[in-house]
C-alpha cells in the first residue's frame, strides 16, 4: 500500500505535550484564583477564629433605675459594643466609650431592652473589623 502525502506537516508530539501542559496549568490557576475568592478567610481574636472567643463571652443584663446594667463576667474577651433587641424585636446597636473588660459593668441609658447580644473586635486582612456574636444572646432581668 501506498501512502498519500499531502504536503502539509503534522505538529510535534513533543511541542503538543507542552501546549496541553501550559493549558492545564493556565486552567489550573484560573480555578484557583476563581475558587479563592469564595473562600472568606475568617476574623482573628487572640490568634484564633472569633467565633471561638463568642463561646467564652459571658455577660449579665439588668434594668436598674430604667437603666441598663451591663456586666462583662467572662474571663478574657472584652466586648466592644452591644446590638440591643428591645421588646417589639428592634435591634439597635450600642456603642460603648471603651471596651467593657472582664468583671466591669457598664450603665446604659435605654428601655425595654429584652436582650443583649455582644460585639467583639477582631483582626482581619490586617484590619480591624467588629463582629457580632450571632447566637449569644443574653436576657435582660
Amino acid at each position: 500500500m501506498a501512502k498519500k502525502e499531502s504536503g502539509k506537516k503534522a505538529i510535534s508530539p513533543v511541542i503538543a505535550t507542552v501546549l496541553l501542559i501550559s493549558i492545564v496549568l493556565v486552567l489550573a490557576l484560573i480555578i484557583f484564583l476563581w475558587a479563592r475568592s469564595f473562600i472568606d478567610e475568617e476574623a482573628q481574636k487572640f490568634g484564633e477564629s472569633i467565633k471561638n472567643a463568642c463561646n467564652d463571652v459571658q455577660l449579665s443584663a439588668q434594668m436598674v433605675s430604667g437603666n441598663l446594667v451591663v456586666t462583662n463576667q467572662g474571663s478574657r474577651v472584652p466586648v466592644y459594643a452591644l446590638n440591643l433587641r428591645s421588646t417589639n424585636g428592634d435591634i439597635s446597636k450600642q456603642s460603648l466609650s471603651s471596651a467593657l473588660a472582664p468583671s466591669h459593668s457598664t450603665e446604659i441609658q435605654a428601655s425595654n431592652i429584652e436582650a443583649v447580644i455582644p460585639i467583639l473586635r477582631g483582626q482581619k486582612d490586617g484590619q480591624e473589623i467588629d463582629y457580632v456574636c450571632t447566637g449569644k444572646e443574653f436576657s435582660v432581668f
